[in-house]
């Protein structure tokens, strides 16, 4: 007789997709490409053209439009994403295989929430090394964690779109 496999919880399930989406969209070139580099170099331009402005501030206020910018982009393709899980038949697998739909709205959520970290960290860590932004590191985290906390609604926006609307529709809602 095969030893059982113990029963995982739906939250530990969650969590398992979570991670394994965050890790597959982090590995995705083009997308570390339009959330990351393009905001970023966008920024340094910018700054560059228009950062010497109003004593400074003009800098803090290209950072942060771009940070957001990026991390909007990583919010809605979250919804993308979905989409292609949906035309693969990825979705009604991983539900076959156990994932309950509370779970997978979770995970995609969760996956939703780490992978716009990277745009935020990037594009603030490049404004405060070599951007010439004077903003003290408190601040810079205030800036980070309300930009996160601001994306929440963006993945969700997503998500709905991407659940609500015909295949062929959720890209251009998206965008």
């Amino acid at each position: 007789i095969p030893a059982a496999r113990p029963v995982t919880s739906p939250a530990r399930r969650a969590a398992r997709y979570a991670l394994a989406n965050t890790g597959v969209t982090l590995r995705n070139g083009a997308f570390m490409f339009f959330t990351v580099a393009l905001p970023t170099a966008m920024f340094l331009m910018f700054n560059t053209i228009y950062g010497a402005e109003a004593e400074g501030a003009a800098s803090v206020a290209i950072m942060t439009n771009m940070a957001a910018y990026g991390s909007l982009g990583g919010a809605l393709s979250a919804g993308a994403l979905l989409q292609t899980e949906r035309m693969s038949g990825w979705l009604r697998q991983l539900t076959v295989a156990g994932l309950d739909p509370r779970g997978f709205v979770v995970g995609k959520i969760v996956a939703g929430m780490a992978v716009i970290l990277p745009a935020l960290l990037v594009v603030v860590g490049v404004g405060l090394t070599i951007g010439g932004v004077d903003l003290s590191l408190g601040r810079a985290a205030l800036v980070i964690a309300v930009l996160w906390a601001a994306m929440l609604p963006m993945i969700i926006l997503g998500l709905v779109v991407a659940l609500v609307l015909p295949v062929n529709a959720v890209q251009g809602a998206s965008t």
